[in-house]
Formats: structure tokens, sequence, C-alpha cells
């Protein structure tokens, strides 16, 4: 998914090719590249991955019980899309658009008051929208977009500690959510009618207070879902071709550049996490299948190096460090506590290889392994910040692998801006409960999900004559 950006830009390659003349033809000016028409309808349908948060807050005949929870859930979906663009110039672009996802993104909501979870999945997604973009070659559209949306959340039967052969008679029904969303993506003309796109979305879709049913006495929590989704489209465009746009430059070929060497960067970025957990007492499972979240900003800095092996490939490696504020909560149903965790710094050390687009723009995907620190927990009873209990989860850092994908573009000589999208898988941990005396260890499994961009100093990009491979 991640990567089908990566994909649809090596398809490109048969767009920006260039023929040999014979030996034996008289050298005559290069015909004027051919301009996209971006102008007209459309429509599309591709798939995806997404994560939500969902902050909480439990009353009981109009008193707070307990506050500031943060449950999680991740998964793949489905999306179909239509919509209308118009181009403004041989660069800008903007239109109106609508798209529908069918979803299978799944966690857990509960409370620690209530000493229930249960399992919960955002069943389906729609948004109406604008899009603003700029086209970085004429086949080749970068750009941003907002508007509004729904989601419809599935009814939650709640069980006691969370354990699914302890059912309990509660449940939370069915909910329709409506907030906004921004976003920003990358498209390509491929060939015909034809393009592919891949977008990064971010949703808020605000508070509804839902009752737990039956409940005496009366029951309901405050429930706010947050989505962040990365999604890729195949799309067709019903009047899209090569044109004889107005505006369009006669400008000779463009040069080719040196990648090789090394670089250095740093920007901030957008994330989330989801924090999986069991929770054992004496070695005896007493709460299991739980999820919980948290989201928030991080600054990162970089140093790497890549080697340009063509006019059209380029790999490298690379090492960066996240100094975090994502922030969410942790806790257990059966202990009937929760309470504040942050992710504080994550490492990574990979490789990346990518695909030149233009001379001065390269798609990419990476991998590799990666580090990242978590806070410890001072539980409160219930989540309440006046009702400390005194137990603890100590700190803990976690190893595990990632992968991702971007598009770095050349601003001036030497510096470079990228975007990258990178999802962290860092396994499981048992970590103890300290102070309460008995012997509870809960095992946790974060993940994590995030957007970044970064602007890079390269010690020697420039140009220099590399050879076309035809």
């Amino acid at each position: 998914m991640k990567t089908l950006s990566a994909t649809a830009v090596t398809i490109l390659a048969s767009v920006f090719g260039s023929g040999a003349l014979a030996a034996d033809m008289p050298i005559k000016a290069p015909p004027p590249a051919p301009v996209y028409g971006w102008t007209g309808f459309y429509l599309g349908g591709g798939f995806g991955y997404g994560m939500f948060n969902l902050n909480t807050s439990l009353s009981q005949n109009g008193g707070l019980r307990s506050d500031n929870q943060t449950w999680g859930g991740r998964g793949w979906f489905a999306t179909v899309t239509g919509g209308y663009d118009h181009q403004f110039s041989d660069r800008i672009v903007a239109g109106v658009f609508a798209d529908a996802d069918f979803s299978d993104i799944k966690g857990h909501l509960g409370d620690v008051y209530w000493e229930q979870a249960g399992g919960i999945k955002q069943r389906w997604a729609w948004a109406v929208g604008a899009r603003l973009g700029y086209l970085i070659h004429p086949a080749v559209l970068s750009y941003v977009n907002a508007g509004y949306t729904q989601a419809q959340f599935s009814r939650v039967d709640l069980f006691n500690f969370g354990l699914a052969n302890d059912p309990g008679l509660d449940f939370f029904p069915a909910q329709t959510y409506g907030g906004w969303f921004v976003g920003s993506g990358l498209e390509a003309m491929l060939f015909g009618g034809w393009s592919v796109k891949t977008e990064y979305r971010l949703a808020d879709y605000g508070t509804k207070t839902v009752p737990i049913i039956p409940s005496t006495p009366t029951a309901t929590d405050r429930i706010h879902p947050y989505v962040q989704t990365v999604r890729s489209e195949l799309v067709y465009r019903f009047n899209a071709g090569r044109t004889a746009y107005a505006a369009a430059a006669r400008a000779p070929a463009a040069a080719s550049y040196n990648w090789s060497g090394l670089y250095v960067g740093g920007g901030a970025g957008y994330g989330m996490f989801n924090l999986d957990t069991s929770l054992s007492v004496n070695g005896v499972l007493e709460s299991d299948n739980q999820t919980f979240g948290g989201k928030g900003w991080f600054g990162t800095v970089v140093v790497g190096a890549d080697h340009q092996f063509s006019d059209r490939v380029v790999a490298g490696a690379f090492a960066d460090w996240d100094f975090s504020n994502i922030r969410g909560n942790l806790g257990d149903t059966w202990w009937e506590q929760s309470g504040k965790i942050s992710q504080r710094w994550a490492w990574a050390a990979g490789a990346r290889i990518g695909y030149l687009v233009l001379p001065t723009v390269l798609s990419y995907v990476n991998g590799g392994y990666t580090r990242a620190h978590f806070s410890s927990v001072s539980l409160l009873n219930f989540g309440l910040a006046n009702d400390p209990s005194g137990d603890v989860f100590p700190a803990q850092t976690y190893s595990g692998w990632f992968f991702g994908g971007g598009l770095e573009t050349a601003l001036a000589p030497g510096w470079f801006v990228k975007t990258e999208y990178r999802y962290a898988n860092y396994g499981s941990r048992l970590v103890p409960a300290f102070v309460d005396g008995s012997n509870t260890v809960l095992d946790i499994h974060p993940v994590v999900q995030t957007v970044r961009s970064e602007l890079v100093y390269k010690f020697n990009w420039g140009q220099r004559p590399i050879v076309a491979r035809n």
C-alpha cells in the first residue's frame, strides 16, 4: 500500500523516456514536451491502511466516573472516489471530489471504571472536499485537500475485563460521527486517461455522548474519534491525455543531477500509536485483547548517504532520531486504573531505494530497524487525576522494524524537501506493575504510524553528465 506511488512512477518511465536518433538523420530541435490535460471528471478506486484513536470519558447519573482515556485500533479499507478538476494554468490544478471507504479498521473500546471492554470497528466513512495542486511535472500533481467527513463505528458488546469468555450484558450502540479532514498526496499520469495517486489523510470526528445499554443507573461515555489513513487509488480521467496546452513552456530537456553523497536534515511530523495489552496476575490471565492509543507531534533529525546507480535509480542508507510528544493512555479494565503515557523518542536505521520521476524528484521506499522509548505510567483510579493509586508501570524501550515510502524534491542548489509515511511495529514486552504487592505484569505491543516532512542539505548535489540507459 505505502509503496504504490513508487510503483506508479516506475511505470512513468515509458512516458518520460526519450528515443535515440538514427545516425544518418539530420539533427533537429526537439519538439516541445507534451503537456497533459487535467481538466474534467474522473472515477477511481483502491485501498488503504488506517489507525484510529478514541478519546473517552464516562459519566453516571451526571457524575464523572472516569476521564481522559484513549483507546485505539488499526486495519485496512477499500475506497472508491469521483470528482472534477480544472487546470487553471500549466502549473495549477484545483477541483472537488467525494469518496467512500469500506473499512475493516478494528480495535477496542471500554472503561476502567465500568470494568469492561469490547471490540469496535470503523465500518465505513465518506468524505466530500476540495483540493489544490501544483504540477511538479506536466504528468505529476502534488496536492493538498480538506473537507467534511462522516464515519460509522460498530456496536460494542462489552466483556468483563475484556475476556471473550466472560461476556457481560452491556453494550454501546453503533454510532455515526461527523467532522473534518485534511490531507496531501501525489497523483501521476500513466497512459491514456489512467493515473495513480497516493494520499495521507487525518480526520477529526468530534465528540458524541453514547449511552451504555442497558445500565442502571444511567451511564454514558463521551467518545471522540480521530482517524489517520494512507490510501492508493487507480483513477480514470474521461478527457485526459496529451494536449497542446497554451501556456506550455518550450524548454530544453532537463539536465541530469548527481544524487550520490552525504546529506543531513531535520523537520517535524505527526503520528499515532496503538498499544495492544493483556494483563496477568500470579501467572493467571485476567484481561486480554485491549488496545489503547495516543497521538501527537515530533521533531526529527536525519543523516544518510545515497548512491546514484543510473539516470533513474538511487539507493542508500540512513539513520534518524525523533524527539516525540506522541501521548495517550495505558490502563486495564481488570486493574480499574489508567494513566498517561508518551513516546519520548525513537530512532531508526535503514536503507532506501528510489526512482527518479524527474532528475530533481525522487520517489522511494525504505525499511529497517527501529527502537522507541515510552514513558512510565503513574496509574490513577479510573483515570481520574484527583484519585492516584500509587501503582506504576515503569518506562520501557521497545525494538522492532519499520517500512515506509516518500517523495524528495529539489528546492535550490543543495537543498531538498521530503515527505514520508512510515509504519513501525515494536513487538511485545512484559512490563511489571510496581507498588501493588502482587506479581502483576502487562504484555504491551506498540505499533506506531507517522508522517514526516524534512528539509535536507546534500553536500555534493549538482549537475553531472549521466548516461541515459535505454
